[in-house]
């Protein structure tokens, strides 16, 4: 038996259509890698389950910003743009609480930072338990910048999730 001054990798061989030969030889050069490293980094992901891990993220990320829940939230944020007075029942601020809490990490962190705003506001409300009639929200409209919700930053993040559908 010859000894190589390179030991080699173990190798596992299988069949494949032709087609899918020709799907993985084409995805392999859009990655710029042989074949070989190709599957060999695929078959690490599934082997590892990190496999599709960013579709993964994309899809709950998604799921979160679509949910009839978020599009509540986001509507009553743009009503209060125009009405910025207290008209919501304390069960409906704990509720949008409750939604603006289960953001965290679900999208991305600049718009995070301005649901944190309202958040905070909310919670200022219901800490202070008492008759809020007359009570205006900072965060549609504040002249200071740290109260204030950047809509723009919502209506481009929609934007570019519309355009990456």
């Amino acid at each position: 038996m010859k000894s190589t001054s390179q030991e080699k990798e173990p190798t596992v061989n299988f069949r494949v259509s032709e087609d899918l030969k020709l799907a993985i030889i084409q995805k392999a050069g859009e990655k710029r890698q042989t074949v070989s490293a190709y599957l060999r980094e695929v078959l690490e992901d599934v082997h590892l389950g990190s496999y599709c891990q960013k579709e993964l993220n994309l899809y709950h990320e998604f799921e979160f910003a679509y949910s009839p829940e978020f599009i509540g939230l986001v509507m009553w944020l743009y009503r209060k743009r125009y009405v910025q007075d207290f008209e919501e029942s304390d069960l409906e601020i704990k509720r949008y609480i409750k939604i603006l809490k289960s953001i965290d990490d679900q999208l991305p962190e600049s718009l995070q930072v301005e649901f944190d705003k309202v958040l905070l506001e909310l919670m200022e409300l219901i800490r202070e338990d008492k008759d809020h009639k007359h009570y205006t929200y900072r965060f549609p409209g504040s002249s200071i910048k740290e109260w204030k919700f950047d809509y723009s930053l919502l209506e481009n993040y929609f934007r570019n999730k519309i355009k990456s559908l």
